[in-house]
């Protein structure tokens, strides 16, 4: 089991990771073929969807065995104009997402510190893993197109063993 220490740095609201590409582009998705898991209440701007078994074993297929648990579930997120600055926090605590098309070259996701102060914003590159602190403010602006990621939900809860693998993986 791994100590305090990783709880600590966790507490930081985002993390860019160096972790494997999954092989699969939104051309392997058909969103209009996939259930609606999530809506956003009082916003029509955002969508996660229930990925298909094949699909979602490719994406697990970049992560050691234990990501893959009761907790875990991995969605396509669907993001259109809708949504820009909609503040908002998860009853999800953390999410790790995987931007597929971006929704514009100025998109930046903004997160508040644990007090809903400070706001800092990111750029996060396409195709780029990163872990988002979803039980903090945050949201994203910019967004000029519908936007698609991949994203594997920590619903309750996030293991000792989870963190201590992505804190390896953190592009300093």
């Amino acid at each position: 089991m791994v100590g305090f220490g990783i709880r600590k740095y966790i507490h930081s609201m985002i993390h860019l990771l160096n972790i494997p590409k999954p092989k699969i582009t939104l051309k392997d998705i058909d969103p209009k073929k996939l259930k609606v898991w999530f809506k956003t209440k009082g916003n029509p701007g955002y969508i996660s969807f229930k990925l298909p078994a094949e699909i979602t074993d490719l994406v697990y297929d970049c992560f050691p065995s234990f990501f893959k648990n009761e907790n875990t579930g991995v969605y396509l997120q669907k993001i259109t104009t809708d949504f820009n600055n909609y503040l908002h926090k998860d009853p999800r605590i953390y999410a790790l997402n995987y931007i597929l098309v971006p929704g514009g070259g100025n998109v930046e996701t903004c997160v508040y510190d644990m007090n809903d102060e400070n706001p800092i914003s990111y750029h996060i590159p396409t195709e780029q893993w990163h872990l988002l602190k979803t039980s903090y403010l945050h949201c994203v602006k910019n967004v000029e197109q519908t936007r698609y990621a991949l994203t594997i939900s920590f619903r309750f809860e996030i293991t000792d063993e989870q963190l201590g693998w992505l804190m390896l993986k953190e592009v300093l």
